[in-house]
């Protein structure tokens, strides 16, 4: 549509210019077909004066301006784009009116997926990347961005969108990580994996899943640092105790107080009972046969055992008994003082 400005009337910017030759689907998008020579004003009397100082604004600078709005009788977006038409001090303008309404609805809708996908990701317990694959001319994968991180990383290392993976964390490469995220963008099946890595901010062990999510990653991480310490504090526990008990000559057995199933049996209840261990293990039946079948059995009685009413028995530390001295009686059990 074409406007020709005539003058400032009510002393508004443009609030005198009238309206001239508005096509068809001018009139099917505002919903009237205007006469030509209609004010501004005897058009649309409720025009916001932002408006018309746009219009005064194209008209005397000559640049051409952009403006999105909703109009709430038609319920409707427009984008207008308004353009001076001829040299300097011309007082044609020239709009092109487009409905936008069907566009802004699918990006209220993306706002509002993002926004859900946002709050998805910031509910979870676990860190969550996700990432978009950057490829070279050839299709070829050189780096990752990254879309979105979860409040979990962000409060621990801050937000990272729209940076490069290989730019803030180079040791992915040499950590392996990287070889997977490719091997998964190849092959489209998911890896979990747990590795220790010690590089860039990060100093731990982790749990990792990685997929693939369209041309990129979703990666989920958790942090198992803490449980990775206690297992190996245990098996360092449990070490100790079996180097303690294979070379002990005395017989050692452990078994579970609620079922009495034979859990541990030390190599010198082979030497004592002339069993394999292995033969007793879960066997409770067998283990009380070869007890009532040989009988008890005490150590010789030493100056000091015979001194200390203690005849034939021992004491030796065990980290069950979570600090306590446990006596091994005559038939070598560990319990309880």
């Amino acid at each position: 549509m074409r406007c020709r400005r005539t003058g400032h009337g009510k002393g508004l910017p443009g609030a005198g210019s009238h309206r001239c030759s508005p096509n068809r689907a001018y009139a099917q998008q505002a919903g009237f077909q205007p006469y030509p020579g209609l004010r501004t004003r005897e058009v649309a009397p409720d025009i916001e004066d932002e408006w018309l100082a746009f219009y005064d604004r194209v008209s005397s600078s000559g640049m051409s301006e952009t403006k999105e709005s909703f109009n709430d009788g038609l319920k409707r977006w427009y984008r207008t784009q308004c353009s001076r038409i001829g040299p300097e001090g011309s007082p044609l303008l020239g709009f092109v009116f487009e409905d936008i309404t069907e566009r802004k609805a699918a990006e209220q809708e993306i706002v509002r997926s993002n926004q859900l996908l946002q709050a998805t990701f910031d509910s979870s317990l676990q860190i969550l990347q996700l990432f978009e694959a950057v490829r070279d001319a050839n299709g070829a994968i050189g780096d990752f961005d990254w879309l979105l991180t979860d409040k979990q990383w962000n409060d621990r290392w801050g937000p990272r969108a729209g940076q490069r993976s290989l730019t803030e964390n180079p040791a992915v490469v040499e950590s392996g990580i990287w070889g997977k995220f490719l091997e998964v963008m190849e092959t489209g099946t998911p890896i979990t994996h747990e590795n220790f890595y010690a590089h860039d901010q990060f100093d731990g062990w982790f749990l990792q899943t990685i997929a693939q999510a369209n041309d990129g990653i979703l990666l989920s991480t958790l942090d198992i640092t803490d449980r990775k310490r206690a297992e190996i504090a245990v098996r360092e526990s449990e070490e100790r105790f079996a180097q303690f008990a294979n070379a002990s000559a005395a017989g050692l057995w452990l078994r579970n107080a609620a079922t009495l199933a034979m859990e541990y049996l030390s190599p010198a209840i082979q030497t004592i009972h002339g069993t394999p261990p292995d033969a007793i293990l879960g066997e409770v039946q067998r283990w009380a046969a070869l007890h009532r079948a040989r009988g008890p059995r005490r150590r010789p009685p030493t100056p000091r055992t015979r001194a200390s009413g203690r005849d034939g028995r021992a004491r030796v530390p065990h980290p069950a008994a979570l600090g306590r001295r446990i006596p091994l009686d005559h038939e070598h059990r560990l319990s309880p003082s």
